[in-house]
């Protein structure tokens, strides 16, 4: 699962550019052209149409690095760690934590 932080996205787009399933989704363009924060990420639903792990999925979308123990490359690259990816436990226990700061 990923837990997506508006507040701390800064709209930078390499989420997008790193997500093979193009799952992370922005506004559209503005009145000045600039790209907002990112709204939603899916977080590849639906996943691929291929057995996790096969070769076939690695030839179509590159390494499961989730399979491998690393995070998603869009988590991995977000500058701001506004992307938190992981089980799905831990990701909702974290999101209750800011739930209750806030």
């Amino acid at each position: 699962i990923v837990l997506h932080n508006k507040d701390l996205c800064i709209g930078c787009g390499y989420c997008l550019l790193a997500c093979p399933f193009g799952a992370p989704q922005f506004p559209k363009q503005e009145a000045f052209g600039e790209r907002g924060k990112m709204d939603k990420c899916t977080f590849c639903a639906g996943g691929p149409e291929t057995e996790p792990g096969s070769e076939e999925e690695r030839q179509k979308y590159g390494a499961n690095r989730i399979a491998e123990g690393k995070l998603p490359m869009c988590a991995s690259l977000c500058s701001t760690k506004a992307l938190l990816a992981g089980d799905a436990g831990k990701v909702s226990d974290i999101f209750r934590q800011r739930v209750v700061e806030r």
